[in-house]
């Protein structure tokens, strides 16, 4: 039923306007963009992004470039040791470890999380991602060269926080 305010406008009933409310926003969160963030580990940047798969269930995918190995003129050995801490991390289930054209080694995780994930379920899966990767990848991360683009740029005065 449609009543005419003191403006002369025509004016919805109270419910249809809810109805019509409700319906707007169930479309906008059906339709709901990923959400996206970027972390740092290890002076490499992590791209999350959030993905909303149905009304349960989210998945977190984690994105990463780890870098590019050693040359052999800077040490066979350092070369040799990244190369088979590299074939040990391609076993690791639920992690796609890649190179991309520029010779640099990339991974990436898909994790699924219930939906709504609450802010502290999900830092705390974030959290046991992020130790998994340093239980895993910490001593390859090491012997890696970062990727140009990736690296981290301080501020003057930084100090990292102590673990």
């Amino acid at each position: 039923m449609t009543m005419a305010g003191a403006d002369g406008l025509p004016r919805l009933a109270f419910e249809q306007a809810l109805e019509s409310l409700e319906a707007r926003l169930a479309d906008l969160e059906s339709r709901q963009a990923p959400r996206r963030f970027r972390l740092y580990w290890r002076e490499r940047a992590i791209h999350g992004t959030l993905h909303r798969r149905d009304e349960r269930e989210s998945l977190l995918v984690l994105e990463a470039c780890l870098g590019t190995l050693p040359y052999s003129a800077e040490g066979p050995a350092l070369r040799r040791q990244a190369l088979a801490l590299l074939a040990e991390a391609r076993t690791v289930a639920g992690w796609t470890l890649g190179m991309d054209s520029r010779g640099r080694w990339t991974i990436e995780s898909r994790t699924r999380i219930p939906h709504p994930p609450s802010f502290d379920a999900f830092v705390a899966e974030l959290a046991v991602l992020l130790l998994e990767f340093d239980l895993r990848l910490g001593d390859l991360v090491a012997l890696l060269h970062p990727c140009p683009a990736e690296q981290v740029t301080r501020p003057a005065g930084h100090r990292p926080a102590a673990a």
